[in-house]
């Protein structure tokens, strides 16, 4: 899912982490915004979305790659929409109260999580309606895992995981959790990550296996976080208070740290291998930083300029990225030549 604002979710989009000391040699201080480059590759506003549709706001988004159709969510509705300049959103798709969704990009099956079913809707299927996998559960959180397609889905106060088969939407056996109840859960190939209410730390779920283990990391962190996963499973990024760090996965080890004049908000873009950070800057409306993150290092790849009305919030897609605005929502796509 697309990163969702600073809320109990795995970063699509995240979640918000707190920690302990932090080791000196981690230390990165952000750059200065003036007298920096532009980033590379640039990025442009494609589109302009309004902040409500039929009178709901706007408060979730998933991006097909392969039909280019952005789904948008209010808290009645789900809409389908091309990023034309100024999308039109017609008639929703399904006319539900969802609260969560994610994306199988490698099929288009797209589920999601309503206030009493989890269910999906084949959207590269023309005439497809919804199907309900499980009645009478409300999910707050849900992850696709892709190597075993399989949908993952944690339940609010209840200290379980639901597993189901993707495809056929059979009941796996639920996963037992070591604390209250799983949040912010985001797969990335190997690993699903999570949050465990009332324990310290990341736990992630071995997909294969359906076991939960605490995720070794260097430094102690306290949650709840906001959490990125690259999809290719090279890297996390955690940011909280005043910063973000990114960690290579396989390791745990800190690849880089940045420290931020104000809260961060962190968007991946898979296509490019960027990260997007956004924070207050003074004087407004100032930058968002472009990281490439590679095995070693976070090497700093320029600056976008924030339009007058632009927030601090932004969410991952590929190709790009989504950032709240005063009076609505900006879609960025990467220019021309981009390059990773």
């Amino acid at each position: 899912m697309i990163a969702s604002p600073l809320r109990v979710r795995l970063f699509a989009a995240g979640t918000l982490l707190c920690s302990a000391a932090i080791p000196l040699g981690a230390q990165r201080p952000a750059a200065r915004s003036s007298g920096t480059p532009p980033a590379d590759p640039p990025y442009v506003v494609a589109a302009t979305l309004p902040p409500a549709v039929d009178g709901r706001f706007l408060s979730g988004f998933e991006f097909d790659p392969v039909t280019e159709d952005l789904y948008a969510l209010t808290d009645r509705a789900l809409y389908r929409l091309k990023l034309t300049e100024k999308p039109d959103f017609g008639a929703p798709i399904v006319d539900k109260v969802i609260w969560r969704m994610t994306l199988d990009r490698r099929d288009g099956r797209l589920f999601y999580a309503t206030e009493d079913e989890i269910g999906y809707l084949d959207v590269r299927t023309p005439g497809a309606r919804p199907v309900t996998v499980q009645a009478d559960v409300s999910a707050i959180s849900l992850a696709y895992a892709q190597e075993t397609g399989e949908l993952f889905a944690s339940l609010s106060r209840e200290p379980r995981v639901l597993v189901f088969d993707g495809r056929t939407g059979a009941r796996r056996t639920d996963i037992a959790l070591p604390g209250w109840y799983g949040a912010g859960l985001t797969a990335a190939p190997r690993r699903v990550f999570l949050q465990v209410a009332g324990e310290s730390g990341l736990y992630w779920i071995d997909p294969v296996a359906h076991e939960v283990q605490p995720w070794p990391m260097p430094r102690e962190v306290v949650t709840p976080a906001f959490l990125d996963a690259d999809p290719g499973s090279r890297f996390l990024v955690v940011a909280y208070d005043h910063e973000f760090l990114v960690f290579d996965v396989a390791s745990a080890r800190v690849i880089g740290r940045v420290v931020t004049p104000s809260r961060p908000t962190i968007a991946f873009d898979p296509e490019t291998d960027r990260l997007i950070a956004s924070w207050d800057d003074d004087p407004p409306p100032g930058f968002m930083a472009s990281y490439k993150v590679t095995s070693r290092a976070l090497v700093d790849t320029g600056r976008i300029r924030k339009p007058s009305v632009a927030d601090v919030e932004v969410r991952g897609m590929p190709g790009g990225f989504i950032q709240r605005a005063g009076r609505g929502w900006l879609v960025w796509r990467a220019g021309a030549g981009a390059s990773r």
